[in-house]
């Protein structure tokens, strides 16, 4: 990378830093930097950590060892650090495990929590989520109800409890059908107050009675429209069990005022059309294809859906309508990886319109994390890299975001133009991790070394050496 060899040519001129008490070993760590000297470089730096962050940057090198698996290692910074914290110990090997994907020791720590060992609010939480994210739901549940969540409790285990329960809702990805859906658009009681629910049970026995029922469901619903549609819904197995006079009544809805170019209005009558009758269901289809013009996008897909209602949907369709929960930003990215095509997806993101207008870069960072498209991910990413801009925070996040994929992917010159639009270059975590890239983690350490204002400087570059750790280092570009 242009700033690190300039970085490397400045070192070259000033002399071998003070903190390196064996420029011998320097050298035979930058020649072969293994973990273990690269560990013991930054070792030598912590004479020079001042009191305050000490315990801070002691626990950086617990995490950054507990991911080499190398018990040896770990030992010698057990000893090194004369680590005596058990509970930090604990959250360090807990959320080094959710790193990992360590199922084995997530569920050793769940169990030992159900079972009514204490654990602190944000080990509970890293517990739950880790196992989540492992498909292990129901542990995760149990877990995650560990964390106090009733209304006396404050703010901080509130929010982490309502986190958990929105990682485990989106890692929650039971099998289901079209038909399914449309039972969830019916049945779903978030639209409904205590006093609908009751009038809709007791409506089921009338709703037969074609000749006085649709006018007494259409009276009571008459001011609002959406309410009367999710009504129909709910009660269309009832209402079209009386075969042709069924389906032409259902019909007649189509035929009337459900313009398939309206998504809201086609979305719904697709719903009572999956919970109606099979006479009613055929008369609507049919109906609704001969609505003109024709629709298009999510709606025509979700037609095609409806000729084959209980086929199992597949990720991309879960996404398209709205089956994919969680935190917002997740679930937005889901909908839309599943609503759009790749143009149309870089198109409405880059103008921030459709289903980007609210939290951008989550959305997209999100949707980086979900899609297995390599070449589109790439997409996404240049797009966050050209819309950082440092001096607003979305712009820093666009940068940031794009600047850590860039790295865990190797991709050099994405990289390189990311971090152009970071307010900080020189974060030490960010200078460290772009080591994968010139596997010379060695000159980073010796840029610590003569930084006269050393503080978190350790910690933060033990942070960034981590995902060398993890990853190992890029493959190095082949000339030409």
């Amino acid at each position: 990378m242009k700033r690190l060899s300039a970085l490397a040519v400045t070192l070259a001129f000033m002399g071998a830093p003070p903190a390196f008490s064996d420029e011998a070993k320097r050298e035979a760590c930058a020649a072969a930097p293994t973990h273990a000297c690269v560990l013991d470089l930054l070792w030598d730096e912590m004479v020079r950590v001042p009191r305050d962050y000490l315990a801070e940057t002691k626990r950086a090198f617990i995490d950054a060892v507990l991911l080499t698996d190398d018990k040896a290692l770990i030992d010698l910074y057990m000893q090194r650090t004369e680590w005596r914290n058990a509970d930090a110990l604990n959250s360090s090997r807990i959320s080094i495990a959710r790193r990992k994907g360590d199922s084995a020791t997530l569920i050793e720590h769940a169990d030992k929590a159900i079972r009514g060992l204490r654990y602190d609010w944000y080990q509970l939480y890293d517990i739950a989520t880790g196992l989540a994210e492992s498909g292990e739901l129901e542990r995760a549940r149990k877990v995650a109800d560990l964390i106090p969540h009733g209304g006396d409790d404050s703010v901080t285990p509130l929010n982490l409890y309502q986190r958990a329960q929105d990682v485990i809702a989106f890692n929650d990805r039971a099998p289901i059908t079209f038909a399914g859906w449309a039972d969830k658009i019916a049945e779903g009681d978030g639209w409904w107050g205590e006093e609908d629910i009751t009038w809709l049970k007791s409506a089921a026995a009338r709703a037969g009675d074609l000749s006085s029922f649709p006018q007494e469901l259409q009276d009571r619903y008459r001011a609002d429209g959406w309410k009367y549609l999710r009504a129909l819904a709910r009660l269309a197995p009832e209402m079209t069990v009386s075969g042709e006079a069924g389906a032409n009544l259902f019909r007649s809805y189509v035929e009337s005022w459900a313009d398939p170019r309206k998504d809201e209005i086609a979305e719904l009558i697709l719903a009572i059309a999956m919970r109606a009758g099979p006479d009613a269901r055929t008369a609507m289809l049919a109906a609704f294809d001969a609505r003109q013009p024709s629709p298009s996008g999510r709606i025509a897909r979700m037609r095609v859906l409806a000729d084959d209602p209980d086929t199992l949907l597949s990720t991309s369709d879960r996404g398209m309508l709205g089956l994919v929960h969680g935190p917002f930003e997740q679930a937005q990215a889901a909908r839309a990886l599943g609503t759009y095509s790749h143009a149309e997806f870089i198109e409405k993101a880059r103008a921030g319109e459709g289903l980007f207008n609210l939290s951008r870069p989550a959305v997209l960072r999100a949707a980086l994390q979900q899609t297995d498209d390599a070449a589109f991910a790439l997409e996404i990413a240049t797009l966050m890299a050209e819309l950082g801009e440092p001096r607003t925070s979305d712009g820093y996040d666009y940068a940031r975001h794009a600047t850590e994929w860039a790295l865990d992917h190797c991709q050099a010159e994405l990289f390189t133009l990311a971090e152009s639009r970071l307010a900080r270059r020189d974060s030490l975590d960010t200078m460290m991790r772009s080591a994968r890239f010139t596997h010379d983690p060695v000159s980073i350490v010796q840029y610590i070394a003569y930084d006269d204002r050393i503080s978190t400087d350790v910690a933060y570059a033990l942070r960034g050496y981590q995902a060398i750790i993890e990853n190992g280092y890029c493959p190095a570009k082949q000339p030409g």
